[in-house]
């Protein structure tokens, strides 16, 4: 799953999570809006997007994000530790992405849009690709609901939309619990091109 878009968590993982180890964010401050940085590296028993597996054998998904003020930019990786889609231990993903939170005035709203560019090193028959997305939630509510569209303007050629409900519960200050449900949609060439290869 892409950083840069709202993160739906499932009642049931569809993989895994082993552990995840990661550096908290440093902030740099300044007098305008603070930078701030954060480094992940999950560990995964297989690499899942979007409901479809795409490497039922353990990953590796480093994460680096920066942010400042509105603006906050991604680089994504799924590193395969076997030779299961790659021919030796490398990676098969790297995904770069721009997003830009709309300045709402209402606290009840987040809105966002931003440019999320695809890239398959290592693997045949992948062209990279990009598209431009839009994301919405209402945080305030009980059960947040949220909508993300996304719309591929290269070799997708096609649009991806998705609306889910979240209701988070915390167990205690520092652990917390999200059951959540989400349902998807895709055109025929989008699909074809992330799904059907």
């Amino acid at each position: 799953m892409k950083p840069g878009c709202f993160r739906f968590v499932p009642p049931i993982a569809m993989s895994f999570v082993v552990c995840c180890c990661g550096f908290p964010g440093a902030v740099f401050a300044g007098e305008e809006a603070a930078l701030s940085a954060n480094f992940e590296l999950p560990f995964y028993s297989s690499y899942t997007s979007r409901g479809q597996v795409s490497n039922d054998e353990p990953v590796l998904e480093p994460s680096l994000t920066l942010s400042k003020g509105d603006v906050t930019v991604n680089v994504w990786g799924n590193y395969n530790l076997t030779d299961r889609v790659t021919d030796d231990a490398d990676f098969d993903e790297i995904d770069f992405t721009v997003d830009y939170a709309l300045p709402i005035p209402a606290e009840s709203i987040e809105m966002s849009v931003g440019v999320l560019a695809y890239t398959y090193p290592n693997t045949e028959n992948n062209p990279s690709t990009w598209e431009v997305f839009w994301t919405v939630s209402f945080p305030e509510l009980l059960i947040i609901p949220s909508a993300e569209i996304y719309f591929d303007v290269d070799e997708g050629d096609g649009l991806y939309a998705t609306l889910s409900l979240e209701h988070e519960c915390a167990l205690s200050d520092d652990l917390a619990l999200a059951l959540g449900v989400s349902s998807a949609v895709g055109s025929s060439n989008y699909n074809d091109y992330f799904f059907a290869r």
